[in-house]
């Protein structure tokens, strides 16, 4: 666990480019949805492009899982990325984080 800020170590993200299935939708339901998942640490959305990043645990949450979340939720997943989540174990970057910098 990291020391400064609490998470877990090996955080993996997943980029999803969804599209809203229902036409009734909102990304922010979407991102109370998997931000409540098991594993999950941080759930980043973008309304214009449809992309949502998800920094999570893989010994805690699957693929599987998160996608379930995202279709149950009424979207279609048009493509998944796998990436190493950025993250910087300094104080300075922890106080730049919560002050949205």
């Amino acid at each position: 666990m990291c020391k400064t800020c609490g998470c877990g170590t090996g955080a993996q993200q997943l980029r999803f480019r969804v599209q809203n299935s229902s036409q009734q939708g909102d990304l922010q339901k979407l991102n109370t949805n998997l931000i409540g998942a098991p594993g999950v640490l941080q759930v980043t959305t973008d309304e214009k492009t449809g992309q949502i990043s998800v920094d999570f645990n893989p010994q805690r949450a699957t693929q599987q899982e998160l996608e379930q979340r995202i279709t149950g939720s009424g979207y279609t997943i048009e493509s998944v990325e796998l990436a190493e989540a950025t993250h910087q174990h300094s104080i300075s970057g922890f106080i730049k984080k919560l002050l949205g910098q």
